[in-house]
């Protein structure tokens, strides 16, 4: 059957090694959110024990991994385009198989 639990919910904590932390610093560690976001989330008290320390690229931080994960990538068009029914033929070949078909 079912059965009645008295249960008190239990808050977690982290040990962090590090007690000060810039913005960038803490954007790379919290999976690369954005700057008001880490500023948020110490101000409101979600991150706690920790300290932000000041930097002169809090407002735009740049960070190397969020720029090249943004990045698109287009495709490169070498040479031109028949113009014509079978000007250009494209195909893949294979065998023969390894196996015999039943």
């Amino acid at each position: 059957g079912l059965y009645c639990v008295e249960h008190t919910a239990e808050t977690g904590s982290a040990n962090a090694a590090e007690r000060r932390f810039t913005v960038m610093k803490l954007h790379c560690c919290m999976g690369h959110i954005g700057a008001e976001v880490v500023k948020q989330l110490v101000s409101k008290g979600f991150i706690t024990g920790i300290q932000l320390v000041p930097s002169g690229s809090d407002e735009n931080i740049i960070c190397e991994s969020c720029i090249t994960a943004k990045a698109k990538r287009h495709p490169e068009h070498e040479g031109s385009c028949s113009m014509e029914y079978g000007g250009e033929i494209h195909s893949d070949l294979w065998g023969p198989a390894p196996v015999k078909s039943l």
